[in-house]
């Protein structure tokens, strides 16, 4: 897996905001991955409970 920390750290700039949050791009660019560090990182981070993150995407 690639690390993408400049994503994953823009992105977690706004995860308190009530915004709403596109991840787009062309297939296999690595969405889900960069999903997959966000949840990563907001449960070791800010102790977020894992049943509190929707998987339904994923």
């Amino acid at each position: 897996m690639i690390e993408r920390q400049e994503y994953v750290d823009s992105i977690m700039v706004y995860t308190d905001t009530p915004f709403v949050k596109l991840l787009m791009g062309v297939r296999r660019c690595g969405k889900s991955t960069i999903l997959k560090m966000i949840m990563e990182r907001l449960c070791t981070e800010r102790a977020v409970p894992e049943q509190q993150i929707n998987r339904l995407l994923l």
